[in-house]
Parts: structure tokens; C-alpha cells; sequence
């Protein structure tokens, strides 16, 4: 269980000369802001009470586990993080530096996943998830056409005792053209179906037992269903972690990427997202700009039992814009475990 406080989020303006340009660069940030600032906690619940697993993992002999379950199973849960830190209650702050966007890709809830351990050094997971079961009409559990499923493959390596490197691929098909990260360039078709293929990868290196430094990458592809054309998306992050920075259970991070950019977009006009929040007429190219994501944050163990982590975030050319307004946001989490 935690909690998270954001004491204030401050925005620096730039001078503009033209009028015009700051009014669609202030629509564009409205459709997109929640994403480039968004927690790691963060979702909409309409102050439901929300269950977020519910499924039944098992251990076949020593090297194979698979998981099954109607709430939960998704390549987020399924794969091996690289990143050992990553945790929306303990690890980093924003929802960007939890790990690479591309995994969450689909926003899978229902599905059946495996594990397997071929070597010391090699593991290999695997997950089928849908993200409306519980809706026949749209396929249930097998999906369909007006249903959202997603595939996913990943092969975690370890090197050496303090490299881990993971390389990620995941198929998804959406009949509305969103990605389901909630990060970044999210939406990359005005509505129209998508299947998106995208490849990435996680690497950490444990310097020292107190450093270490990683980067992950991820590219994806999303063609445009019934029709020629296709938008392509980037994403990066480079990190360093502190574990143990000034007593046991304490964690420093810092981070520094860019989350997910459509980098070109060669749909038929009138739906390339790009240009659409432009002010355009939705004409084929990428986004004018490039958001630079900058996370400090310090989690200091309490006691046994809670922990806190003060952090700051600075969002620069918030939306991929060139001329947005710089984003800075304070937050203080508080962690219990019991």
C-alpha cells in the first residue's frame, strides 16, 4: 500500500510570437499532458474499488511456471524486469521510468503466460492477454475484429552475475488505433484499426553493488488495417540506481529519456495525428519536436514497514512540441508494506 502527494507542478513559459501557435500548442498539451506527467500509480477509477489480480500460477518441475487468470496477465506481469528496481510503489516516481513503454502496449488483463528457465543464463516468457474478457460481444477471451489482444515474447539474459539484458517483441491489434501505454504518443490513428509490432530492449549493469547503470530502447510499427499506411513510434531512457544510498533499503535514481514519439506517420490525409494537433488538415509526418523526460528521486526506508521517496520531474517540450512550456513537478510517496 502507498500514498503520493504532488505538492505542486510548475509550468515555465516561452515567448511565442505567434498567437496562433499558442493556441493549438495549449490544445495539444490539454489532449496529451496527462501522459507526459502521469505517476507511476496513476489511473482512473472513478473511485471504484478495483481488482488488479486475480489468476493462478503454478510451477511445473524446477524450470517452468506458467500463470492463467481473468485480471492481471499481461506482458507487465508476465516478464522479467531488467531494470530490478522498477515498482510504482518502490522504484521510480513517473510512469515513463518504470520500464519500457513497449511492454505495456495492448493494456492486457486476461490471458495465460509461461516462464521458462532454459539455462542459468537464459529464460524465456511468453503472454496472450485480451484486454475486454468479459465483453462476448467483442470477442471475450479470444478476441475479435472490435476486440483488443496482444502477443507477447521476451528473452531475458544474464550474461554475467551483474548484466541482465532483455530483448521484448509484442504483437497488438486495436480497433480504435490506440497503443495503451498512457504514455506519450498513445493514440496514433484518428480511430482506425491498427496491428502494432514493436521491439525492444532493457540493459543493466551493476557497476558496483552500489551503482548501477542501464538504458532500455523501443521502436514500434503500427499498420493501418484495411488500408495502406503506418505510424511509427520511438522511446528511450538512460538511468542510474543508488541501492543502499545512505542505509540499507534506500534507493537513488536518476533518469533521463524520451517517451514515446511518433516519428512518422504516413496515413492517408486528414488522419496523421501529428499534423492533426498541429492545426493542420492531418497531413503525413511526425512530430514537430522531441520530449526530454528528467527524474530525480531519493526513497528512504523509514522503518521495516514504510519508506518514503521525495522526487522531481522536469518535463521538457512537454508533447513533443517545440515551443511548449517547460513542466516541473514536486512528489513525496509514502510506502507501507505489511
Amino acid at each position: 500500500m502507498f500514498t503520493q502527494a504532488t505538492p505542486g507542478t510548475w509550468f515555465f513559459p516561452r515567448r511565442s510570437s505567434s498567437r496562433q501557435f499558442v493556441s493549438n500548442r495549449r490544445w495539444k498539451a490539454c489532449l496529451r499532458l496527462t501522459n507526459d506527467t502521469r505517476l507511476g500509480y496513476e489511473g482512473n477509477t472513478d473511485a471504484d474499488l478495483v481488482l488488479s489480480d486475480l489468476t493462478y500460477r503454478h510451477l511445473l518441475g524446477d524450470n517452468f511456471a506458467f500463470i492463467v487468470g481473468t485480471e492481471g496477465v499481461n506482458a507487465v506481469n508476465v516478464f522479467r524486469g531488467a531494470n530490478r528496481v522498477e515498482s510504482a510503489g518502490f522504484g521510480p516516481l513517473s510512469a515513463l521510468a518504470q520500464r519500457n513503454p513497449i511492454i505495456a502496449i495492448g493494456g492486457g488483463r486476461a490471458g495465460v503466460g509461461f516462464d521458462w528457465q532454459i539455462s542459468d543464463r537464459f529464460s524465456l516468457q511468453t503472454v496472450y492477454s485480451v484486454r475486454l474478457p468479459e465483453d462476448p460481444d467483442i470477442g471475450g477471451i479470444f478476441g475479435s475484429e472490435q476486440g483488443e489482444n496482444t502477443v507477447g515474447l521476451q528473452l531475458s539474459i544474464a550474461p554475467t552475475n551483474t548484466i541482465d539484458l532483455a530483448l521484448n517483441y509484442i504483437n497488438s491489434y486495436s480497433p480504435l488505433g490506440r497503443l495503451r501505454t498512457g504514455i506519450g504518443d498513445d493514440q496514433v490513428t484518428v480511430g482506425t484499426p491498427i496491428n502494432t509490432n514493436a521491439f525492444g530492449g532493457t540493459l543493466s549493469w551493476r557497476v558496483i553493488p552500489q551503482v548501477t547503470i542501464g538504458a532500455w530502447g523501443g521502436y514500434a510499427t503500427s499498420a493501418r488495417q484495411g488500408d495502406s499506411g503506418s505510424v511509427e513510434t520511438t522511446n528511450w531512457m538512460v538511468f542510474l540506481n543508488f541501492p543502499d544510498l545512505g542505509g540499507a533499503g534506500n534507493l537513488g535514481g536518476i533518469y533521463v529519456g524520451q517517451p514515446p514519439k511518433i516519428t512518422s506517420s504516413d496515413l492517408p490525409t486528414g488522419e496523421n495525428i501529428p499534423n492533426l494537433l498541429a492545426g493542420g488538415i492531418g497531413t503525413p509526418g511526425g512530430q514537430p519536436g522531441t520530449t526530454t523526460h528528467v527524474e530525480v528521486f531519493y526513497r528512504y526506508r523509514l522503518s521495516e514497514n514504510i519508506a518514503i521517496t521525495p522526487g522531481f520531474i522536469v518535463i521538457f517540450n512537454p508533447a513533443h512540441t517545440p515551443e511548449s512550456d517547460t513542466i516541473g513537478i514536486a512528489a513525496l510517496r509514502t510506502t507501507f508494506t505489511f
